[in-house]
């Protein structure tokens, strides 16, 4: 909706917009967790574009380093398959021996009966 004034009498307009059901989904419960509707979130995106000029956000392409890139890539390549062969301390040991004993990882149980790996500390070094 947008606010229009006629005669000192404000008018709503619609707004029609597309997007894809998931984004619309998600975005309806990350909306509906802050308290306000979509049409809410729009007025406040196309407000906040008015007080800033432009879009109320950077826009930029991130640019990971090859390590990054290619720990994307086998996770999409394994999806849903783990490290087969291999415990959680040998992953982790091999992790250590990639990484160098300056990065930091621990294991978590998630509560699921599933066991985490998860490297602790900045993630700053994944960006070039």
């Amino acid at each position: 909706m947008y606010r229009a004034s006629q005669k000192g009498v404000d008018i709503m307009l619609t707004v029609q917009f597309k997007t894809d059901e998931e984004t619309k989904a998600q975005s309806d419960e990350v909306f509906g967790m802050l308290g306000i509707s979509m049409s809410d979130a729009i007025n406040l995106f196309l407000r906040q574009s008015i007080l800033h000029g432009g879009l109320p956000f950077e826009l930029k392409i991130p640019k990971y380093n090859k390590t990054t890139l290619n720990a994307l890539a086998d996770m999409e390549h394994s999806k849903g398959k783990g490290i087969r062969g291999k415990n959680v301390r040998t992953a982790l040991a091999d992790l250590k021996a990639e990484d160098g004993d300056d990065n930091d990882y621990e294991t978590r149980d998630d509560g699921d009966n599933q066991l985490l790996l998860v490297r602790t500390g900045s993630h700053s070094d994944l960006l070039e």
